[in-house]
């Protein structure tokens, strides 16, 4: 919904091509005219970012069919607006470096073993992929500041009424 004030919009499904679509929305934000805010409903019954197919708790065991070096939720060239700051750059395999070396905080000790043995053409499990799109959610929840309101709807989307 377009208006004056501002839009609402709802994303079904909060997995990494919603939180692809969340950032993108909240990039185009900074550029419109001041005043106008945007309303995000996140639908998914399971956690925003990783949602069901990487989600936490699952094994190790359970690889990606895609090396490190390739996935990522957050654009890296070719659009017409640059990514959220706190995001920018951050491919998988960006984040992984970072938590092998560190760098990045709030990962647990598991996480970083993992991402410590693993190289640009390793398969990294899910769980950890799924970990990376927490991060990222994580991320881009505090960039919506005060012209962004994120609400998270854990359940299924059966239809939209528009109010």
């Amino acid at each position: 919904m377009d208006s004056a004030q501002g839009y609402r919009v709802a994303i079904v499904g909060a997995g990494p091509r919603g939180l692809s679509v969340l950032e993108r929305l909240l990039a185009r934000l900074r550029h419109l005219p001041d005043g106008r805010t945007l309303q995000v409903h996140l639908v998914d019954p399971y956690p925003p970012g990783p949602g069901h197919v990487w989600r936490a708790g699952q094994s190790r065991l359970f690889l990606m069919n895609t090396p490190s070096l390739f996935p990522t939720v957050v654009p890296t060239d070719g659009f017409d607006v640059d990514p959220v700051p706190s995001v920018a750059g951050l491919t998988f395999e960006v984040w992984r470096q970072g938590v092998a070396a560190g760098t990045l905080g709030g990962v647990p000790a598991e996480d970083r073993d993992e991402a410590a043995a693993l190289g640009p053409a390793d398969f990294p499990s899910r769980l950890l992929y799924g970990r990376y799109l927490a991060w990222i959610f994580s991320r881009l929840a505090e960039e919506a500041g005060a012209r962004a309101a994120l609400a998270v709807h854990a359940t299924e989307a059966v239809r939209l009424h528009p109010h």
